[in-house]
């Protein structure tokens, strides 16, 4: 199994609890506790958990909004709770919002990341009890006093892009409430014309770029609520985008974006490249960096090192980076080329091309 996660590790000293009902699990789940469980469900919003979940024979279903026959049967929710505050509100209220008045609630989570929140929301609809404090998490009992009524269009957040485009996005998805200076940057490279910044190794041009009318097939890794494809789909008419998100919410907003764009593009749920098909003009991506609060950029190594298997010969691969990350070395390691194309105090631009042998 899986180790387990602190919050796992606290609800453990309670397991003669959990073992007396039918269990639904909820939230941010980072292990493979519930496979101690033989009959419980787990509801989640991230498509590498839901993956490794299933792996490890775990009832798992993967979404943003869940109806009442996944709550049916249940008895007591474990919910765990998630780094973002509006995206526990959102979870809860819409799980409390399918869920029946019998059914008891464990709220567990660490402290840093906000679950002690818990006793300033929910008072209309829960009471709610402290019963353990270990491990830097705290675990809360509650019983249901109302059922909400919860409507999506209370949870999106809106800002523009410039005079005509406006994102749209859920809570939990990443640059909810404003456009990040990373990705700005990286929109900004599609528009710049100059020559690269710094150039190891001349690269290809990327026609398409040049010729904003040819057609070629973009994959936006990591894309959050389709910001990229927002950005750029006037600039580049004719790009046939294929978006790739981890996270249910991010799915959702992209979806609800590009309903409002003349564009082709797919939206897909996928851990990387797992569930990627086919070969691309062009891989772009703001991929994150943290694991909590530790600097991790596993994920974008890849990213990186597998990326030329979904690249069409003369390719590339065009990525944001925090400044002291070590990707221009990775990069070069895998394609023997790579430029920076845009720079600023914190970010950089990054670009390799798949060179014709």
């Amino acid at each position: 199994m899986k180790t387990m996660s602190l919050a796992s590790q606290i609800l453990e000293r309670h397991s003669d609890l959990l073992t007396q009902h039918n269990l639904l699990f909820a939230g941010d789940i980072q292990d493979n506790y519930a496979a101690k469980f033989p009959h419980a469900k787990v509801l989640t919003s991230q498509f590498h958990h839901h993956i490794r979940l299933l792996k490890s024979k775990i009832n798992s279903t993967f979404g943003t909004i869940f109806d009442e026959k996944e709550i049916s049967g249940s008895t007591l929710l474990v919910y765990y709770w998630p780094k973002s505050k509006d995206e526990a509100i959102f979870q809860l209220t819409q799980l409390l919002s399918i869920s029946h008045e019998g059914l008891e609630i464990l709220i567990v989570g660490e402290n840093r990341i906000g679950v002690r929140s818990i006793e300033n929301r929910f008072d209309d609809l829960l009471s709610w009890q402290k019963i353990d404090t270990a491990k830097r998490c705290s675990l809360y009992y509650a019983k249901i006093k109302s059922i909400p009524l919860f409507i999506v269009d209370h949870f999106w957040f809106t800002y523009f892009l410039n005079d005509k485009i406006k994102h749209h996005a859920l809570p939990g998805v990443f640059s909810r409430q404003h456009l990040d200076l990373g990705t700005d940057l990286l929109i900004h490279s599609f528009k710049n014309k100059k020559n690269a910044l710094k150039s190891h190794k001349p690269s290809y041009p990327l026609k398409f770029l040049s010729q904003p009318k040819m057609s070629a097939d973009i994959l936006d890794l990591c894309s959050g609520a389709g910001v990229m494809t927002l950005a750029l789909h006037e600039l580049f008419p004719n790009l046939k985008w294929t978006l790739a998100d981890s996270q249910a919410q991010a799915i959702t907003s992209a979806l609800h974006n590009l309903s409002f764009i003349d564009t082709q593009a797919t939206v897909i749920a996928s851990d990387l490249f797992s569930e990627v098909t086919g070969k691309f003009d062009m891989i772009i991506a703001n991929p994150p960096f943290h694991d909590g609060k530790q600097t991790d950029y596993s994920l974008t190594e890849s990213l990186i090192k597998n990326a030329p298997l979904y690249l069409r010969a003369e390719g590339a691969l065009r990525i944001v980076a925090n400044g002291f990350l070590p990707y221009e070395e990775i990069m070069f390691s895998v394609f023997n080329n790579v430029e920076i194309l845009e720079k600023n105090t914190k970010f950089i631009i990054y670009q390799s091309i798949k060179l014709s042998k």
